[in-house]
């Protein structure tokens, strides 16, 4: 007996707008469907580039504190970074990817989208996270 297929997506499972089955993100929120397809399990932990530092983020991570480090150590102005909060955003790994929930009291955007306390998103491979409008890092899947 083989395996039996996965469901074909017909729906966003971020924003519940209509996809075609060869959509590889939603038109409407930009969600990576293939992540929803099954077949592949997420990595254990991802990375956020912050210039030439990587900060690496696992399971319930909140990250902020390091981001700001890594912002000034890149030479970015101290004074700015103290905007970043220490416990800016947490990062939850579930079956089909890494998610982001937005604790700061300051702004967070993910790919320019503002985001307020306490919204989730889900994190792909080259999406941008903006830390206050000062420090901008790069989600890495490898």
């Amino acid at each position: 007996l083989g395996a039996a297929e996965p469901e074909p997506l017909t729906e966003c499972p971020s924003c519940a707008a209509d996809v075609d089955e060869g959509d590889a993100f939603c038109a409407s929120c930009g969600e990576n469907l293939d992540r929803h397809r099954g077949g592949t399990e997420p990595p254990e932990t991802i990375g956020l580039a912050v210039g030439e530092t990587r900060v690496v983020v696992g399971d319930d991570d909140v990250v902020g504190r390091e981001v700001r480090t890594a912002h000034v150590e890149a030479g970015g102005d101290p004074e700015e970074a103290q905007y970043v909060h220490r416990e800016h955003v947490r990062f939850v790994r579930e079956a089909d990817g890494f998610y982001m929930i937005d604790e700061g009291r300051n702004t967070t955007t993910l790919n320019g989208e503002a985001l307020t306390v306490g919204d989730r998103r889900a994190v792909a491979d080259g999406d941008r996270i903006g830390f206050s409008n000062v420090v901008e890092a790069t989600v890495r899947y490898d």
